[in-house]
């Protein structure tokens, strides 16, 4: 059902599905049948909704898009930049993939690599018209600091990028930082500086593919993924997990990708440092699953569902049309079963 009413909506369901065994028992014989009712038929529509929807027809995309996870330490990144690039390219192959491919590297690729280095390498060893997408610190004319999905061209240029808006609160930015700068606190990630915000989140056409951008945690905001309501065909997913140190935060982040492909009714491709790799379709089938503590890749085309979904046109309304729904229902209820 997360394609109608959203992660918010099912939770509601969830809670109040939970609620009911206590509402079963009342001395009003006939309200309890008629809430013993409701529960069997709630959970039994919301079973054959599911099987059936899982029947849907999906057109597929044949895109080669290779995702990348390189399962390295966050130490050895920061002190052996042109090594963890190298290891990515020996990853990817690109020498043996088609022309078109699209090649996904994670979070933070690139964040202290030299621009002209970086150039260089992409040039030496991909083919015309492969496309790379990295994430990486930029920096704008007046010093700020952006945590950046960067997509690159066989020559090394970027041809598209796009800014990340929802920052990491002590991860990314300290708030209030020109208030407490004195007591000289530091964000989790690497530097005292914190990243400033993006100012939109555009669709990027990329080998005509019209793709979602998304930054690590902001897979999680749902209903708040397509800002500028245009129309688009995949979502991409950069991050670097390795920050939860192999937690259960791991597998959490990765779980939210699941929701959100099921409320878009888009196919997700996430890649991580270290984490859940993964292709997942608009229906929240996991195509393709990387483990956490590997290095991996795999290659694939993505997959399409030809109509929007109720959740991606409505958004987080339908969570509060439900609970204006059990609202009337409980005003019904206490009206009807009124005993005088």
């Amino acid at each position: 059902m997360l394609n109608i009413f959203g992660t918010f909506g099912v939770n509601f369901l969830a809670i109040l599905l939970f609620s009911f065994p206590h509402l079963f028992f009342c001395k009003n014989k006939k309200k309890s049948l008629n809430r013993i009712i409701i529960f069997f038929s709630i959970i039994s529509l919301n079973y054959i909704y599911g099987h059936e929807r899982l029947k849907t027809n999906l057109e597929t995309k044949n895109q080669n898009v290779v995702i990348v996870q390189p399962n390295k330490d966050l130490i050895e990144i920061a002190s052996l930049p042109e090594k963890y690039i190298e290891n990515l390219i020996r990853i990817s192959n690109p020498k043996e993939k088609n022309t078109d491919t699209i090649f996904l590297w994670p979070e933070g690729s690139y964040s202290h690599l030299n621009k002209k280095d970086l150039k260089k390498t992409i040039q030496e060893n991909f083919k015309s018209n492969q496309k790379v997408i990295l994430g990486g610190n930029t920096r704008d004319d007046i010093g700020n600091i952006y945590n950046t999905f960067l997509v690159y061209d066989s020559n090394g240029n970027i041809i598209n990028q796009y800014r990340k808006i929802h920052l990491v609160p002590f991860g990314e930015f300290i708030p209030f930082e020109n208030l407490i700068k004195i007591l000289n606190l530091k964000k989790v990630t690497f530097g005292y500086q914190s990243f400033s915000k993006g100012t939109e989140r555009n669709i990027l056409n990329i080998n005509n593919n019209f793709i979602l951008p998304l930054i690590c945690y902001e897979i999680i905001d749902s209903g708040n993924l397509n800002l500028s309501k245009k129309k688009f065909d995949v979502i991409f997913n950069i991050s670097e997990d390795a920050w939860f140190s192999r937690s259960i935060g791991t597998h959490q982040h990765y779980a939210h990708s699941i929701f959100r492909s099921i409320e878009e009714g888009k196919h997700i491709y996430r890649s991580t440092n270290q984490g859940l790799s993964a292709s997942i379709n608009p229906l929240g089938v996991v195509k393709s699953k990387m483990k956490p503590d590997m290095e991996s890749v795999f290659v694939g085309g993505y997959e399409m569902l030809n109509k929007k979904t109720v959740f991606s046109v409505m958004g987080n309304l339908m969570f509060f049309f439900l609970i204006l729904m059990a609202f009337l229902i409980q005003l019904f209820q206490r009206r009807y079963f009124k005993i005088k």
